[in-house]
């Protein structure tokens, strides 16, 4: 194992410039060329079929149409094109290292003529899966500008589904290691498609095992490596900051330059570790064709050579460095901080801050104890979930059932106020709350009229959204406090149908994620999005068509101070007073000392 890994680091010293050379202009052409093109292509069909936006509220009605789903196949066919080419040049840059773009027109010409073929398609999609690999940071960071649904959340909500999804995971990485070496038999050997895929599984067989250990102990060692040297920068930039003085600069020193750092260090680990599986490809491919007698002329990655650089190859080399640099530089999301470190105040923004679930944290949580606490802490408002029992009463209860906060195991819709009055909502959370019911809407408006503001989100059952609207805007009516309420829903109809009730209540949409111009909802005030879906981006775009951002939930001091410096305009946290601490006081001297002494002592 140890000769093998060798003999992968010393290929991948050598080849890792040159495949440098084709992941940087790669980079900046996906960034600014063809990602920029596929979105506009996308959103140019979206309009023209009637949609500004979809979000997790309209997704189903948005993929029912053919022409919107006939474009997203078009651009999946289209990057899978280009990261076929992209893996082409790759692969070549191992084989012939400096001799990487000799030939290349041929080469190219080659690789796309094997996709006329009918595994062209089949080529083409895997192609796409492993461009997502290949280019995972800069993937993440797309679908994160616009909020992604977390796959690990639906499956944690879904346990049914945790079985089929992975028996497909095996099935899939049965399928990747059985075609393991298509790309290179097809794209530097000239072995036609269609032969690639079967000497690819006769290579394979027998070996399933010891590929996947060569892969893992191979990848553990450059992530070893790529820690140490992670540690090693941040340590000296935490270092360097300590001495610079003003606040002011201080932050936007440390901002940007481990920002950049970040992700300059990222994007060659990500070069390093695309290189050192694709040598190991190629090592496999030649000792397991050698082993099984199969005679394809294959020949290994040429450690051992040491060709000269020529002149121009170094100032290539050189240029594509720069081109790096000015990459990272550009998009690095604090460096305007740096430029205008003078006029900069940590403490400037003060989002609003609201309870999560009353004050789930120091009680039970919906429950008057809960919003009791709340008013005690400060709190600007106090969130709180409501839902409809059988006989149509307005309770406050986050779950479908009562089997976590009250131990019995029914649903709220499968039972009638009187049935539920007497349940205890306090104990579970501790034996001084014993006895603590779970009060109604109007209970919970009645004793926070004058001390507090309510977010109430509205959580309906299937057929339940008209009848609850009506009775929530009704309760709020009553209690005389449509000035001093949000509603919130995932719904965009429940909250068309409560702007259209009342046009002096707030209302609230909820996202998980969102693409398109979500700021053009007339009856939606303000987007409440979770932390992890939350970037500069999306806040800008809110902010600028004058409605409003809340970020949920959100309790330790980092990401506290995080959102402050987006400027969102409320957070919804379980802890207030560290919420108004980090928010209110210079919470950016208290994270850098804090990382100081992390790293020193």
């Amino acid at each position: 194992m140890l000769r093998f890994t060798n003999e992968a680091i010393a290929s991948l010293r050598k080849t890792l410039v040159y495949v440098l050379e084709i992941e940087i202009p790669a980079l900046i052409l996906y960034t600014y060329v063809i990602f920029p093109s596929c979105r506009m292509v996308l959103n140019y069909n979206m309009r023209s079929q009637g949609y500004a936006y979809f979000t997790d509220a309209n997704i189903g009605s948005v993929f029912q149409n053919i022409w919107i789903l006939l474009t997203l196949i078009f651009i999946v066919l289209l990057l899978g094109f280009c990261f076929f080419i992209e893996i082409v040049l790759l692969m070549a840059a191992i084989r012939y290292e400096n001799r990487v773009f000799h030939g290349l027109r041929g080469r190219c010409g080659g690789a796309v003529k094997a996709l006329f073929s009918p595994f062209g398609v089949v080529i083409i999609i895997c192609s796409f899966f492993v461009g997502i690999v290949i280019h995972l940071n800069l993937f993440i960071t797309l679908l994160q500008s616009i909020g992604y649904v977390q796959i690990k959340d639906f499956i944690a909500d879904k346990p049914l589904f945790t079985l089929p999804v992975g028996l497909a995971l095996i099935i899939f990485a049965f399928i990747f290691l059985r075609t393991l070496f298509v790309y290179p038999l097809a794209a530097c050997e000239g072995v036609p498609l269609r032969k690639s895929f079967a000497v690819s599984a006769r290579l394979m067989k027998g070996h399933y095992i010891d590929s996947i250990g060569k892969f893992l102990f191979v990848n553990v060692i450059v992530f070893v490596l790529f820690a140490l040297i992670y540690l090693v920068v941040m340590s000296i930039t935490v270092l360097v900051v300590i001495y610079t003085q003003n606040i002011g600069l201080r932050y936007a020193v440390s901002q940007t330059v481990m920002d950049t750092a970040n992700k300059a260090l990222i994007f060659i680990y990500t070069v390093a570790l695309v290189s050192v599986n694709m040598v190991v490809v190629m090592i496999l491919r030649r000792r397991y064709a050698d082993k099984s007698n199969e005679d394809l002329n294959l020949v290994s990655p040429d450690v051992s050579s040491r060709k000269r650089k020529t002149t121009l190859h170094q100032v290539v080399s050189a240029g594509m460095l720069c081109l790096l640099i000015a990459f990272i530089l550009l998009n690095n999301d604090f460096l305007h901080n740096f430029r205008l470190q003078t006029g900069y105040d940590p403490i400037e923004q003060k989002p609003e801050i609201i309870a999560h679930r009353g004050n789930s944290f120091a009680a039970p949580e919906n429950t008057l104890a809960a919003l009791r606490s709340a008013i005690e802490e400060k709190a600007d408002s106090a969130e709180i979930d409501v839902r409809m029992t059988k006989d149509g009463e307005l309770i406050l209860m986050h779950d479908r059932s009562f089997l976590r906060t009250c131990g019995v195991d029914a649903y709220v819709s499968q039972l009638s106020y009187s049935q539920i009055a007497d349940f205890d909502a306090g104990s579970w959370f501790s034996p001084e709350f014993r006895g603590e019911r779970i009060p109604t809407l109007r209970q919970a408006l009645e004793f926070c009229k004058g001390e507090i503001t309510l977010m109430i989100e509205i959580k309906s059952e299937i057929g339940q959204e008209h009848d609850m609207v009506l009775r929530v805007m009704r309760d709020i009516e009553e209690a005389g406090m449509e000035k001093d309420v949000i509603v919130a829903s995932f719904s965009l109809e429940v909250l068309r149908e409560v702007k259209q009730l009342s046009n002096s209540v707030v209302t609230c949409l909820i996202l998980r994620f969102a693409y398109g111009n979500i700021s053009g909802i007339d009856y939606v005030d303000m987007f409440s999005i979770e932390l992890k879906y939350v970037r500069k981006t999306i806040v800008q775009n809110i902010k600028t068509s004058g409605k409003a951002i809340v970020v949920w939930t959100v309790n330790d001091s980092r990401n506290l101070s995080l959102v402050r410096d987006l400027r969102v305009d409320a957070i919804i946290t379980d802890l207030p007073i560290r919420a108004r601490r980090v928010l209110y006081e210079g919470a950016v001297t208290s994270f850098l000392y804090k990382t100081i002494a992390a790293l020193t002592y």
